[in-house]
């Protein structure tokens, strides 16, 4: 059975007339993880950027987004700052030679 974020898409692609309507799947199953589905979310819709598959990585954003709301704003606050200090390891990894 679809999803309802499926279902929403469905219904929203319908009245655009846009046929056939073929709906992604949800990226991501709902026994992962938190962390496992948010990782799976994103790393679709930089594959569909990577591709420029513009409306797969609006529909991954969305079941990206609607994961975002169903969790706790304080865990997501500090999933946010882990993310933020595992992005911006590699840029002082690579600076780290020029500081004395």
């Amino acid at each position: 059975m679809p999803s309802i974020a499926a279902v929403q898409i469905y219904i929203d692609l319908s009245t655009l007339n846009v046929i056939p309507i073929d709906p992604t799947p949800c990226p991501y199953y709902e026994e992962q993880r938190f962390v496992n589905k948010a990782v799976v979310a994103y790393d679709q819709i930089v594959l569909a950027l990577d591709e420029k598959e513009r409306i797969e990585s609006l529909v991954h954003a969305f079941y990206l987004g609607e994961l975002l709301k169903k969790h706790p704003k304080g865990k997501l606050l500090i999933y946010g700052k882990k993310y933020l200090v595992i992005s911006l390891m590699p840029l002082f990894d690579s600076t780290s030679s020029l500081c004395p």
